[in-house]
């Protein structure tokens, strides 16, 4: 708890002369969702400020140095392999960004948007459909609902061909400690970015999986949707081929650099995980594996994606496969229509095998969504698989339902 009450007592006036009466929230409601966590780690949140600008976070920054108030900062809080958005400090002010969701801009001649820390996945999605700007939104498995910018400091990694989401910032804006403001060298022109090392020193790295200050906006190099997007998949069948894999899919990327993105490689815990009902943590090795043979499912299974020319298509998968036939029990190579029209045979079918496999169909469909720049929770039950149970009708929220990644 807060050690010096008079100091914050003080802060909170000044916070809300700049935030006003919305934007200091102390209620019990709140402050709970705030508290959750996804790493049964203590979680603390006293008070949170919401600024909806950078002018009024550099105001709150100041104000929080001036009473000697730590500052914890996050984009959507949806940072489900890291601890979701508490903090282990008790004596700390928890800085909700979420409400700053302007897309900034889009340069379409240097493919380069510019946004702030509330803008999802989702609302980027959206905002790339709504504007008919064909560009792929960088995707992760988190889900719809978290954040572009936090994703990117944090370093997270996706499946469309920026798969490094760091290595695609620009440039960014930060609030220091004390309220001033930092800016890529290469972000003070009238134009994005589009030089991401700028000149002299890199700094904009320091802000990146660190405290040193509240990063306000960030320009990110977004990659165009090409004509073909193709996906594919392997069977690993045996634990005992796990190397021979893991050989292969670094000579495939190292092929084709760029036309295929990120591969994902999942183990039998994780299939039957996407695949299943049931609770697979717990279960004994031969229950698992009865488990994923009444499915289909191999002991690894990846799932990767070409992005390509219409000219490069054929020559693409004919090097893909000849690689795979190295070291996959099987692979395939099916498109959005073909497992649309496997899963509308499926629904005429009755028994309990046609509906396991259009649960698999659907899943896949989801995947080919997110190959496609549009995020879905597909990855997102994987953080339950230990038995935590999802709220009815809600979308899923580790922390909320006491369960996470790590």
């Amino acid at each position: 708890m807060f050690s010096e009450t008079t100091s914050l007592a003080i802060a909170l006036q000044q916070w809300r002369a700049v935030l006003g009466e919305s934007g200091v929230r102390l209620d019990p409601a709140t402050l709970a969702r705030f508290q959750q966590d996804t790493m049964c780690s203590a979680a603390y949140a006293e008070v949170v400020i919401a600024p909806l600008s950078a002018a009024q976070v550099s105001a709150c920054m100041v104000i929080a140095r001036r009473h000697g108030i730590a500052v914890h900062a996050v984009s959507t809080g949806h940072n489900w392999g890291y601890g979701s958005a508490s903090t282990t400090h008790a004596s700390c002010v928890l800085m909700d960004l979420s409400g700053m969701k302007r897309i900034v801009s889009f340069d379409e001649e240097l493919s380069v948007v510019t946004l702030e820390p509330g803008v999802t996945q989702a609302a980027l999605a959206g905002y790339l459909q709504e504007q008919g700007l064909p560009w792929l939104t960088p995707v992760t498995g988190a889900g719809p609902t978290c954040s572009v910018l936090g994703n990117a400091l944090e370093r997270g990694f996706g499946i469309t061909p920026h798969t490094d989401h760091f290595q695609a910032v620009l440039g960014l804006e930060a609030v220091l400690a004390d309220g001033s403001l930092y800016r890529s060298p290469m972000s003070l022109g009238a134009t994005a970015p589009c030089f991401k090392w700028g000149v002299g020193p890199y700094l904009d790295g320091l802000f990146s999986q660190s405290g040193l200050g509240v990063v306000t906006q960030m320009s990110i190099a977004l990659v165009k949707k090409p004509p073909v997007i193709q996906p594919f998949y392997f069977w690993v069948a045996e634990d005992e081929g796990l190397e021979a894999a893991l050989d292969g899919i670094k000579r495939l990327l190292e092929l084709a650099p760029g036309q295929i993105g990120g591969i994902n490689l999942m183990n039998r815990t994780r299939l039957l995980t996407m695949a299943s009902d049931a609770q697979v943590v717990g279960m004994s090795e031969a229950q698992q594996r009865s488990a994923a043979a009444a499915l289909g499912l191999p002991a690894w299974m990846g799932v990767g994606s070409i992005y390509c020319q219409p000219a490069q298509h054929r020559s693409l998968k004919r090097m893909i496969r000849t690689e795979l036939n190295r070291f996959a029990s099987k692979s395939l190579f099916q498109t959005r229509g073909q497992l649309t029209a496997m899963a509308r045979l499926l629904g005429k079918l009755p028994g309990g095998w046609s509906r396991r496999w259009q649960r698999t169909l659907h899943k896949m469909l989801q995947g080919i969504a997110l190959m496609q720049g549009q995020p879905s929770e597909v990855a997102l039950p994987l953080a339950y698989a230990a038995g935590a149970k999802a709220l009815a009708g809600a979308p899923l929220n580790p922390a909320r339902d006491n369960c996470g990644l790590i």
